[in-house]
């Protein structure tokens, strides 16, 4: 994967692009993306809020398992990162 930084820009652009023409999974998807690398940069609360707003658009069109999915792989990432994407998650059951 590249840097942080990088990977933000291309999401930032990919997410507008989404919403213009209203794609709304890879929207979420974009949010997704938006909230790893941020987590990474070691910014929970940002990336825990891109994390909420990809939860919301899955629930809003039915898409559990992406609601779900993506949350796990930047899990492993930080201890406390992790707490808080588990209570996101445990919501959704």
């Amino acid at each position: 994967m590249c840097r942080p930084q990088t990977w933000i820009a291309w999401s930032e652009g990919a997410l507008k692009g989404c919403r213009k023409i209203g794609d709304r999974q890879n929207e979420g998807a974009m949010l997704s993306n938006l909230g790893t690398a941020y987590l990474d940069l070691g910014e929970i609360r940002r990336a825990i809020g891109y994390f909420e707003q990809h939860r919301a658009i899955a629930r809003k069109i039915g898409d559990r398992w992406m609601a779900v999915s993506r949350e796990f792989a930047p899990a492993d990432r930080s201890q406390d990162a992790a707490n808080s994407l588990f209570v996101s998650i445990n919501s959704l059951l």
